[in-house]
């Protein structure tokens, strides 16, 4: 317990920070009030219940954590991985439109899901996997998932660092069900003139279309590094 108290950092307090910054830019005088510490740098979000939410190192099981922080800045924890066979989390969630939180695991050599899960996380701490990422042979559906969006259809769209034919990464979609759905892999051209292993999850643009990037790849030269 001592331990997971120790990992809430500065990180929360200073996206806290940020937040309660950014609402006055116009003002001359800023006022920034610290919240809390939390264990990661890596976003929160306001749910439903007012309650913000992020993720982190720590937990019960050191192997990362979800957080509830109330606006007050008391903070507990919602869920700890490694509590089933998930044993890597620390990509944080998103807010789905049913009010449930959803998000990814990444690839760890120590984890028991070595490909990484797309899971759903209830308020009240429930959690379900509900895609497994390598689930075939070689990893076609790809592996290393980054973080996810929900898109106008209700769906779950993302893409992988790593797996898919090409061993580069792929996009791909996945609804609240679970059903898994590959739409493209990188390093598909020759001399991966697409690109490959992409870092995040696409962005949807106001033509209903997907718009991302890739670390390497393209016309300027082929994805022949991961560096």
């Amino acid at each position: 317990m001592k331990a997971t108290k120790f990992l809430r950092t500065t990180a929360l307090a200073l996206a806290c920070a940020a937040m309660l910054f950014s609402l006055g830019v116009c003002a001359q005088a800023q006022t920034i009030t610290y919240l809390a510490q939390s264990p990661d740098d890596g976003g929160i979000i306001q749910a439903t219940d007012g309650n913000f939410y992020g993720s982190g190192a720590g937990g019960a099981y050191y192997h990362g954590e979800i957080f509830r922080m109330t606006p007050s800045g008391e903070i507990s924890t919602l869920y700890s991985f490694c509590a089933q066979v998930v044993c890597e989390g620390a990509l944080p969630p998103i807010l789905g439109s049913d009010g449930n939180l959803y998000g990814v695991t990444s690839n760890y050599e120590n984890s028991n899901e070595a490909g990484g899960v797309f899971y759903k996380l209830t308020l009240s701490g429930d959690f379900t996997i509900l895609y497994r990422f390598c689930a075939g042979s070689g990893c076609a559906d790809g592996l290393d998932p980054n973080s996810v969006i929900q898109a106008s259809d209700g769906n779950f769209y993302g893409t992988t660092g790593g797996g898919g034919a090409g061993g580069a990464g792929t996009i791909f979609s996945i609804s609240p069900a679970g059903e898994f759905k590959l739409l493209y892999t990188f390093c598909s051209l020759a001399n991966c003139t697409d690109g490959g292993y992409p870092v995040s999850p696409p962005a949807q643009g106001d033509d209903g279309n997907f718009y991302g990037v890739a670390r390497v790849g393209g016309a300027a030269g082929a994805a022949s590094s991961t560096s």
